[in-house]
C-alpha cells in the first residue's frame, strides 16, 4: 500500500524535519503532515509512505518506507500512478477538482483533512474528511457523512523547563515593570496581530516597562515579505505602523524576528506571557499554544474557534474581545501565586494532549484501514473533557452567520 501526503508549501524549502524536532518555521498544516508521515512510517513499516513536494526535503533519520517524491504537481504525479492499492491524504487547502478527477480515475482512497472551521471543500461522499480540533469538527460535521476527529499530533518543549537544585519547576519571578511579551504566529490577517497592535499603547500605559517579541511573518505560509521594517506585506506593515510606533521598533522595544526555527525556544524561555491570536478567527486546532504552555509560558488569547479546545482550561486568560488584554494582564500579573499557579496548569494542560499522540496515531490507521475496508465507522471527538454543549452550539451559529456575511460583502462589494 502506499500513503501520499502531499506538501507544496515553499516555507518548508530547505529546512529540516525529524521525528522529535521541532517546527523549523513553516506553516502548521505542513509541519504536521510531515510529523504525521514519520509517525505513519514506523508503525506501517510494510508500506510506503510518501511526502509529495515540488523541491526536495530534509528528513533526518527517516526510515527506508518513508519517501521523498519530487514533482511539479499533485496532478502530474497522480496522473503517472499505477498502483490503485493507494491512500491519498491531501489538505484541503491543496485540493481541487482536477485532483479530485485524477483520485476518482485512479480509484484512490482519499482522505480531505481539514485545517479549518467552516472549509466547505468537496462535499462528495466518496472521500472521507479528517478534522482536527473539537469545534472544528462540528462547524464541518452537518455537511459530511464519512467525517472523523483526529487532533494534531503534538511537539512540545518540555526538554527546555528550567528546574532548581532540588528538581522543582523553577517559576520566572515577576517584575510588572520588565515584562516581557511574546507573539507566535504569522503576521497575516487571519492571525490577528493586528488586535494585539491596536492594543499596545494601552499595554505599555498599564506596564511601562514592557517589551514585546514578535515571532512569525508572511512567509510561513508562503507570502511574500514586502516591508523592509516588519516581515509582512507593504499593506499590512502599514495598518500595523498605525498602533506600534517606528521609534518602539528602532529602539528594539518592539523586535520582529520573522521566521525562526529553534532560536524561538530561547525566546519564550526569556517571556513571561504569551499573546496570541486575539480573536480565534481561522484556527482549528493550534499548535502555538501548546508549544508555549509546555514551556511553562502562560497564554491569553480568545477561546473562540479552534482556541476553546485549549483555553477551555483557562476561563482566566481567555478573551472574550480584544480590547481585554491589558486587563488579563493585569490578572495574570496580580501576585507571584496566580502567575505560579496558571505556569503550573499550563504544563499539565501541554501534558494532557501530549499524551494523546499515540491515540493519534492509532485513529489514523483506522481511518487508514476503513478506507481498505470500505466501510464507516465513526470517531468520537477526542477530548472527552470538553462537551458540545449549547454555549458552545451558540457560538457556532453565530460564527457561521459571521462567516456567510464576510462572503457575501467580499464577493459583491
Amino acid at each position: 500500500m502506499k500513503i501520499l501526503i502531499p506538501i507544496f508549501m515553499k516555507s518548508v524549502n530547505d529546512k529540516s524535519f525529524s521525528m522529535n524536532g521541532q517546527n523549523p518555521g513553516c506553516g502548521g498544516t505542513e509541519f504536521v503532515s510531515i510529523k504525521l508521515a514519520l509517525y505513519l512510517s514506523q508503525k506501517l513499516p510494510s508500506d510506503e509512505i510518501i511526502l509529495l513536494h515540488n523541491y526536495s526535503l530534509i528528513i533526518k533519520n527517516s526510515l527506508p518506507n518513508l519517501l521523498v517524491v519530487v514533482c511539479n504537481t499533485i496532478s502530474e504525479y497522480l496522473c503517472g500512478l499505477n498502483n490503485e492499492d493507494t491512500v491519498f491524504i491531501c489538505p484541503s487547502s491543496l485540493f481541487n477538482n482536477e485532483i479530485d478527477h485524477y483520485v476518482s480515475l485512479k480509484s484512490i482512497k482519499c482522505v480531505l483533512w481539514l485545517h479549518h472551521p467552516f472549509d466547505f471543500t468537496n462535499f462528495n461522499s466518496r472521500h472521507s474528511s479528517v478534522s482536527c480540533g473539537n469545534y472544528q469538527f462540528y462547524t464541518n460535521d452537518i455537511l459530511r457523512s464519512n467525517h472523523y476527529h483526529i487532533q494534531n499530533i503534538v511537539t512540545p518543549l518540555f526538554s527546555t523547563f528550567k528546574y532548581d537544585v532540588n528538581n522543582n519547576y523553577q517559576f520566572r519571578m515577576l517584575d510588572r515593570n520588565k515584562l516581557r511579551i511574546v507573539y507566535l504566529g504569522a503576521l497575516v490577517p487571519g492571525k490577528g496581530f493586528h488586535h494585539l497592535a491596536k492594543q499596545w499603547s494601552n499595554i505599555k500605559n498599564s506596564f511601562p516597562g514592557v517589551t514585546l517579541d514578535v515571532v512569525g511573518s508572511t512567509e510561513t505560509y508562503g507570502g511574500l515579505v514586502g516591508d523592509n521594517l516588519i516581515p509582512t506585506t507593504k499593506k499590512y506593515a502599514s495598518l500595523l505602523l498605525k498602533f506600534i510606533p517606528k521609534v518602539d521598533i528602532d529602539n528594539k522595544r518592539v523586535v520582529f524576528h520573522g521566521n525562526v526555527g529553534i532560536e524561538k525556544i530561547e525566546i519564550l524561555r526569556n517571556s513571561d506571557v504569551a499573546i496570541l491570536n486575539p480573536t480565534g478567527f481561522t484556527e482549528a486546532f493550534p499548535s502555538s499554544p501548546i508549544e508555549c504552555m509546555s514551556i511553562g509560558l502562560p497564554v491569553i488569547t480568545s477561546n473562540d474557534y479552534g482556541m476553546n479546545d485549549v483555553m477551555c482550561y483557562f476561563p482566566e486568560l481567555s478573551l472574550k474581545n480584544p480590547n481585554k488584554i491589558v486587563a488579563k494582564m493585569n490578572y495574570l500579573f496580580s501576585n507571584q501565586y496566580v502567575y505560579n499557579d496558571l505556569c503550573l496548569r499550563s504544563i499539565n494542560v501541554s501534558k494532557l494532549f501530549y499524551g494523546k499522540n499515540s491515540e493519534v496515531c492509532n485513529r489514523w490507521l483506522s481511518v487508514i484501514n476503513d478506507l481498505h475496508s470500505n466501510r464507516f465507522n465513526r470517531l468520537h471527538t477526542m477530548q472527552h473533557e470538553v462537551n458540545f454543549n449549547m454555549r458552545i452550539f451558540i457560538r457556532l451559529v453565530v460564527n457561521l452567520f459571521k462567516y456567510i456575511v464576510r462572503k457575501f460583502i467580499r464577493r459583491f462589494f
